[in-house]
């Protein structure tokens, strides 16, 4: 049993520091006089001889390093041996491959970069990273894990360069790792290739001596390349290594970020890190976050990177996004740590019944929908008429329901009022009066929502970039289908600002109802994308469009293909603008516009504006049994089509009223074979002139 007991105690002080050091307690301890010690040796408590113990670490110090080595081995259990075996031959074949797991910006969400995670590359190598290091020290061949490493990542790197794009990459470093010189250069090279975009982080077997590290800092200062120091806050990643290197980079270690929302302790030490590193120009980053609360607390105290199981598992892929439901959440914390305010989730009960008064009068700001274990479906959400709150609304990624605005009021603060999650089918059935202040209905690509019931709603925006009903700048929107009965109203006013739509577009579909659309804004579109290509259709709808932007469009996109279907509705465009399209696109694309039973009331001013077509690109117009009327005001204007002959209009029994005044001369510049109009009463002036288009019987 002593034997047993010794052996484990060789395989705890297994490099020649770590012996000398117990050597120099155990001494210290046999001249106190006493004889046994306890030790925490592979996670239990193990009684062992004092004598016993000191003359193994003398043993152990006077052996040379070759049979150091082999004592240690001689140690292993049987089992230890085959995963020694294993690692001789990972390291013998260099049979390693490596994991990418997604390091987060805490400011916007988005993946900053990635840690490069150590595997074997054949599965059926049953050995952890662990297993890998841990008998690579044994076998004196830590140096040859740290030149695979660096080589294997460079080249990955290389391979996909388009798919890491701007991102940087954080490889693990072994400072004390012994190498040959030749070995050094060829990593040299592989991080001069990629200096702008990796970072070396500094992991310990052993602690490294001063010399070392300023050697080490020295050598990746001249090449550019950035240090982060692993694992801060326990073990050898210290404050004096943190003096000594003064890295571009901090990693806090795990066991500080588990359950630090109900730590006061490490918040406390957590938060003087992030200060300390602040105050040095030092970015820190969050290791092991695997909770939203770990997440929001992190983010609250300022952290500025993220990285863990919660944000982004690691994975042989290179993934660009993270998902969208965590990206929101990490935006709503950052929101709250700028605000300084917490924010407070309130969740449906199994009533269905939401009172906005009482959860505005309990502190509550956000009012979370479908969360899995609520046992919450279809929800009514109910205020007071004319009573405004600072409440926002959140629906749950997969949710699947109807949720009954009732008079209710919502604030967006920086955000959506309404943000539905990914992969939802959302009914949102309107009561009385509903209001968004600041901030619309956010819905992403992959989901659906319909508007329906008899009430009104008002959405007022006011931000540098803002969407009423849609999607953000840079992304696409999911089906919009409006089929109520009451009264929309939209204003936008900002840069950029889309009332209905988004930067990228998707389908829209308006069967019934009214809207009021305004656009105050340097950009501005009131039904549409701005660089995507949109399908839209609307019948049965009333809709009041009005513009004041330098660039803009009444319906349809900026620059992308539009296919807009109007049937049996009434429409009116009014534009000041510089550059402005009622319908269609300021773009070089297609613009594909069919009106039939409907009317089209148009009044634009401007330099460049256009009634309905593509400005540089192909335009197809179909017009049947509609009331038109264009009345332009402009340096360079024309009633339809684009500045080219790309255009085919086509026009069956309408009441057509066309007034140009331009510098154009013309108001429009399709060839006469490709403008076709049959039967109706039409009537074009250019400058107060008559034009005759020709007329197919």
């Amino acid at each position: 049993m002593a034997s047993q007991k010794m052996a484990i105690f060789m395989k705890w002080i297994e490099n020649p520091e770590q012996t000398a050091e117990m050597n120099r307690i155990l001494e210290s301890a046999e001249k106190a006089g006493i004889e046994t010690a306890i030790l925490p040796i592979e996670g239990e408590l193990q009684n062992i001889s004092l004598k016993d113990m000191l003359q193994e670490a003398r043993d152990q110090m006077e052996l040379d390093p070759r049979s150091r080595m082999e004592r240690r081995i001689g140690a292993l259990s049987g089992e230890e041996k085959e995963r020694l075996g294993v690692v001789r031959k990972i390291l013998d074949e260099n049979l390693l491959t490596y994991y990418f797991q997604p390091i987060v910006s805490a400011e916007t969400g988005d993946i900053y970069g990635y840690e490069a995670l150590m595997r074997p590359s054949d599965p059926d190598l049953d050995v952890t990273p662990y297993d890998i290091l841990r008998y690579a020290e044994l076998l004196n061949r830590l140096g040859d894990v740290e030149r695979y490493t660096f080589l294997n990542v460079a080249k990955i790197m290389t391979e996909n360069e388009r798919r890491f794009g701007h991102r940087v990459v954080f490889i693990n470093s072994i400072p004390g790792a012994p190498m040959l010189a030749e070995d050094y250069l060829e990593i040299d090279n592989a991080l001069w290739t990629h200096a702008g975009h990796i970072v070396v982080e500094m992991t310990e077997q052993t602690e490294a001596g001063e010399q070392k590290i300023r050697a080490l800092k020295h050598r990746f200062e001249q090449m550019g390349v950035p240090i982060a120091l692993d694992d801060y806050g326990t073990g050898y990643s210290n404050i004096f290594n943190l003096l000594e290197y003064m890295p571009k980079f901090v990693k806090i270690d795990r066991s500080l970020i588990s359950d630090i929302h109900g730590s006061p302790k490490k918040k406390r030490f957590v938060r003087e890190i992030i200060e300390f590193c602040h105050d040095n120009d030092i970015l820190t980053l969050a290791e092991g976050v695997e909770t939203w609360q770990e997440l929001r607390s992190v983010i609250r105290m300022g952290v500025d990177l993220i990285q863990g199981y919660y944000t982004g598992r690691p994975g042989p892929d290179i993934t660009g996004l993270i998902d969208l439901d965590i990206k929101r959440e990490i935006a709503r914390y950052q929101k709250e740590r700028l605000a300084g305010r917490k924010e407070n989730v309130y969740l449906p009960d199994e009533t269905g019944r939401v009172q906005l008064n009482y959860v505005e009068k309990s502190s509550f700001n956000c009012i979370l929908v479908g969360k899995e274990g609520t046992g919450c479906g279809d929800v009514v959400i109910a205020g007071i008429p004319h009573f405004k709150t600072n409440t926002h609304l959140i629906v749950a990624a997969g949710y699947k329901g109807r949720i009954t605005l009732e008079n209710a009021s919502f604030a967006g603060n920086g955000g959506p009022c309404i943000d539905i999650g990914e992969n939802a089918e959302v009914q949102l059935e309107l009561i009385g009066g509903t209001y968004l202040n600041k901030g619309g209905i956010r819905i992403p690509g992959s989901s659906k929502l319909m508007i329906c019931g008899n009430g009104n709603m008002e959405i007022y925006l006011e931000d540098r970039e803002c969407f009423g009903i849609g999607n953000d700048m840079s992304s696409t929107h999911g089906d919009i289908l409006l089929d109520q009965d009451g009264l929309i109203t939209i204003e936008a006013n900002g840069t950029n600002g889309i009332c209905i739509g988004s930067g990228f577009g998707g389908h829209i579909s308006i069967r019934r109802g009214k809207y009021d659309l305004s656009a105050n804004c340097d950009l501005g579109i009131c039904i549409g994308a701005f660089t995507g290509d949109t399908t839209i259709s609307m019948s049965d709808c009333d809709t009041d469009m009005t513009l004041a932007v330098t660039r803009g469009i009444g319906i349809g996109t900026l620059d992308g293909d539009l296919d807009l279907l109007l049937h049996n509705s009434s429409v009116k465009c009014r534009a000041e603008a510089t550059h402005a399209v009622a319908y269609g696109s300021l773009g070089t694309r297609m613009s594909r516009v069919n009106v039939h039973d409907a009317s089209l009331i148009t009044d634009l001013r401007g330099e460049v504006i256009i009634g309905i077509g593509a400005k540089d690109g192909h335009t197809e117009l179909h017009v049947e049994r509609a009331t038109v009327r264009i009345v332009e005001n402009g340096y360079k204007a024309l009633a339809f089509g684009g500045f080219n002959e790309d255009t085919d209009v086509y026009m069956e029994d309408c009441d057509t009223g066309v007034e140009v005044n331009t510098a154009s001369q013309t108001d429009t510049m399709c060839r006469p074979e490709r403008f076709k109009i049959k039967h109706g009463r039409n009537r074009f002036l250019v400058n107060g002139n008559s034009v005759e288009h020709p007329r197919f019987e």
